[in-house]
This record gives structure tokens, C-alpha cells and sequence, in this order.
């Protein structure tokens, strides 16, 4: 079963973690409960934590990674 969040419902603008996604660019490089987010030579979003080293070439992309990771996490401090 699909987890969803309320931003599903009034779209990824409203959402922080997406805020804070828009910002890797100006940035340089973000962290999202201990996830560190950066662009990589090759200009994907970079995903790197403790369960975690993935990337993606858009944003909508690395949203869902981090969301599902920040999900295992919530699941983990339950």
C-alpha cells in the first residue's frame, strides 16, 4: 500500500522537502533528515545517507527517493 501525504493532495510546492530541493541549485548542497542532497559533476541530484547512495537526473525523481527514505526512517523512530 502506497503512503501518501497531505502534499499529494495540494501539490509539491507546499511541501518542504520539495522547498528545499529547489534551493540544491543556489545552494550547493542540502541535507534532509541526515540525507545529503548536491548536484554531481554531471548535474544529477545526488542522494547519499546512512541506507542510501542513489541519484536522479530531476527533481520530481529525487523527491520520491528522499520521500520513500524519510518514510523508513518515520518507520524506524515508531
Amino acid at each position: 500500500m502506497e503512503q501518501l501525504s497531505i502534499y499529494n493532495e495540494l501539490g509539491h510546492e507546499f511541501d518542504p522537502v520539495y522547498s528545499k530541493l529547489l534551493k540544491v541549485k543556489e545552494e550547493g548542497t542540502i541535507i534532509i533528515h541526515n540525507i545529503k542532497v548536491f548536484l554531481n559533476e554531471f548535474g544529477l541530484y545526488e542522494i547519499e545517507g546512512q541506507d542510501v547512495h542513489d541519484c536522479s537526473s530531476d527533481i520530481d525523481g529525487c523527491y520520491e527517493k528522499i520521500a520513500l527514505q524519510v518514510s523508513k526512517i518515520e518507520e524506524l523512530n515508531c
